[in-house]
């Protein structure tokens, strides 16, 4: 770690970035098929130029072929579509750092999309002649152009994104191959036509009405002089605000009288020359010039045929750019940002309801790493609730520590509202080492209604930051628990579980569930054990002093515990011995094992915590106690066997390891294995072989 931060601090601030966020986020986006992940996506720093915010880029480059960016339409139900096209980041799980903790504080302010597409061919076409297909070469402005044809564009993309700049690109077909373009292909006509001399006005549609965008008129043909280029292209450079951006469904023929598009088609309409390509004088020019050619000996060449536009392909490129400021309300704002929780979502712009406008986090905010969450089913939560904990009965805590350190918090509409220390009643788990009754009191503002957990629950969430991992499993979460006491009739006899029943019955009461075994009856002190107990009690007076007190101490205030060693001045992974330390190990008293395969025997963290609060009152004040569950080390055993004759392998092996299972296991009464401290070195190996050897060997 160390090292890491050394390399950082001496690169430049770019190269750091790069370090840390090159590979932050996973990058998907919606197709009608459903998420498709962006394989080209890259984070960029600022352009300090640019501005002089904070904040970062993502660069996302699609390739040819990439899907359409659509609403999803998943073939599966359980899969959620989404109603808009959506870009989704969701951070790796394995990156340079853990970015959550470097990004969650930062407040999302504005964001910016831009967007440059170029080859968009999915369009829908219409002339003067109606609509045309743009899968084939066509005529854009009909078969017989006049002034003021038009070539009406029409695509939804388009339609539906604030257009920045655009430009048209024609490959024209049938272009006449004279050297000199135009100029030589209507040299009969009396008109001075060059290759520029035909030129139209680009328009959009803007709230019904069309409206002139970009240059008063551009050239369709280039150059100007000389031959006639089959590609040419139109742009528009400028065009922001030109129209508002459309949100009615798309109709299959957006450009006709019964159309509810109003913003967002193209307009080219032909407006020089006045003569259009010629097609109304062609006729007249061509019987003129026959009629002349009859009382000559020397006929003027006769005119061509006036070209007619011809389009074999057409495509747009555009760049749309759209600036979203999150501390602006705007009801009429079409995209929205949300939040992914683990569980749900929550919209973060624009607001929902009545929340109160601050500014929203890059990331979803959680103070702590670690989580329960509980929801309920009710017709109405509030006041007091008993939740029941059943809890394993060993954790993987070595050491026990004060488990006090968490915060209950309940959702009202999407947000978790921590709830008051006043509101925690009580709470028998001892922080939730142990199985126990957790009482709380609701307030009546919890609710339903969320997305960032399952709707139609009241859900509440207990979170911490300490000793993640370490806490015992949990297996079962309850509400409506009482604690039941035995009587004095019970006996040796009663079972674990039992049926019960409610005595009288009463309406609307479901069947009573038990959820741990009934605590058995405890034999009574015998003479001896009385006589042993108050020996003890007579020696260390109830003070811990000396090593021998430490363990006999435990052993008579707690009956689970069956075996304490003690360690005077010491610790825990350390070999310097440690004056004013006292490190205790302990094992439960219940110790059998079935080897399937052999069980570390821990006591409960609650346990631990207990004896060592009670050796704190019963030591010296100045004394550092540590009770702790020993480690456990597995041990794997490698050998060479061979078995008599007509003895069955399989059976005979199986028999051999659990034979060798319960020579090692410190659990097995005739173990090799002697418990804490105990070795296995090789010159043991042929006494362990022959301590479990079968007459099959």
């Amino acid at each position: 770690m160390q090292a890491t931060l050394e390399r950082l601090l001496v690169y430049s601030h770019v190269q750091t970035f790069y370090e840390l966020f090159e590979d932050a986020f996973d990058v998907e986006i919606t197709t009608e098929a459903g998420w498709v992940k962006v394989d080209h996506a890259q984070l960029v720093p600022m352009d300090e130029k640019q501005s002089a915010d904070m904040g970062f880029a993502l660069h996302i480059k699609l390739e040819p072929g990439f899907a359409a960016i659509k609403p999803t339409k998943p073939a599966k139900p359980i899969v959620k579509a989404e109603s808009d096209p959506t870009l989704r980041l969701t951070l790796k799980p394995q990156c340079h750092c853990f970015l959550y903790a470097v990004l969650r504080d930062f407040e999302l302010s504005e964001v910016e999309i831009d967007c440059d597409v170029a080859g968009v061919s999915q369009l829908q076409l219409f002339n003067p002649d109606g609509q045309t297909d743009p899968s084939q070469p066509f005529y854009p402005f009909g078969a017989q152009p006049k002034d003021n044809a038009y070539l009406v564009i029409a695509n939804q993309e388009l339609a539906s994104k604030p257009i920045h700049r655009m430009s048209f690109h024609f490959d024209w077909a049938d272009l006449p191959q004279t050297d000199d373009g135009f100029r030589a292909h209507y040299s009969a006509y009396p008109f001075e036509f060059n290759n520029q001399s035909f030129k139209v006005s680009t328009q959009v549609l803007s709230n019904g009405r069309w409206g002139l965008i970009g240059s008063d008129t551009q050239p369709l043909f280039s150059p100007k002089y000389g031959q006639l280029a089959r590609q040419h292209h139109i742009g528009i450079k400028s065009m922001q605000n030109s129209f508002v951006p459309n949100t009615q469904p798309w109709p299959v023929t957006p450009y006709s009288p019964q159309s509810p598009i109003r913003n967002g088609l193209f307009k080219l309409t032909l407006t020089e020359p006045d003569c259009a390509f010629g097609h109304h004088d062609y006729a007249l020019l061509l019987t003129q010039t026959l009629s002349e050619n009859v009382k000559t000996k020397k006929p003027k060449p006769l005119p061509n045929a006036p070209y007619t536009p011809l389009v074999d392909k057409l495509t747009l490129s555009y760049r749309a750019r759209k600036r979203i400021t999150l501390t602006e309300i705007n009801a009429n704002e079409t995209c929205r940002i949300r939040h992914l929780h683990p569980f749900g979502e929550s919209q973060v712009y624009p607001r929902v309801g009545n929340r109160k406008v601050t500014a929203a986090r890059i990331l979803p905010q959680y103070n702590e790493d670690g989580h329960v969450l509980i929801g309920l089913k009710a017709s109405d939560l509030s006041g007091y609730l008993n939740l029941y904990f059943l809890m394993a009965e060993e954790s993987s805590l070595l050491t026990p520590f004060s488990s006090r350190d968490y915060q209950w918090y309940y959702l009202v509409d999407n947000v978790w509202v921590p709830l008051p220390a006043k509101n925690m009643i009580h709470d028998t788990t001892q922080g939730f080492l142990n199985s126990g009754v957790v009482t709380l009191d609701i307030p009546d503002a919890a609710n339903t209604e969320h997305t960032v957990m399952p709707n139609d629950f009241y859900w509440l969430r207990v979170s911490t930051n300490k000793g993640l991992g370490q806490y015992p499993k949990c297996y079962h979460v309850a509400t409506h628990v009482i604690q039941a006491n035995p009587s004095d009739n019970v006996t040796k006899a009663t079972t674990p579980f039992a049926k019960w029943q409610h005595q009288p019955k009463i309406a609307n009461l479901g069947t009573i569930a038990q959820l741990t075994p009934i605590a058995q009856w405890q034999a009574h002190e015998t003479e001896r054990e009385w006589i042993t107990r108050t020996s003890e009690s007579l020696k260390h007076k109830g003070k811990a002093e000396n090593p021998w007190d430490y363990e006999h101490i435990v052993l008579q205030q707690f009956p689970a515990i069956g075996a304490v060693d003690c360690f005077s001045g010491r610790q825990f992974d350390s070999d310097i011995p440690k004056p004013g330390h006292v490190l205790l190990t302990v094992l439960p008293s219940k110790l059998s094992c079935e080897h399937d395969p052999c069980e570390r025997k821990n006591v409960s963290a609650a346990d631990l915590l207990a004896i060592q609060n009670y050796l704190a009152s019963v030591s010296r004040p100045q004394t550092r106690i540590a009770v702790r569950n020993p480690g456990y080390e597995k041990i794997q055993v490698r050998c060479t066997v061979a078995f008599a004759m007509g003895v069955h392998h399989g059976l005979a092996l199986r028999q051999l390891e659990y034979s060798i299972t319960q020579a090692l296991c410190p659990w097995h009464p005739d173990s090799l294995n002697k418990g804490l401290g105990w070795t296995l070195s090789l010159s043991n190996s042929p006494h362990l072989l022959i301590s479990s050897q079968t007459s099959h060997m």
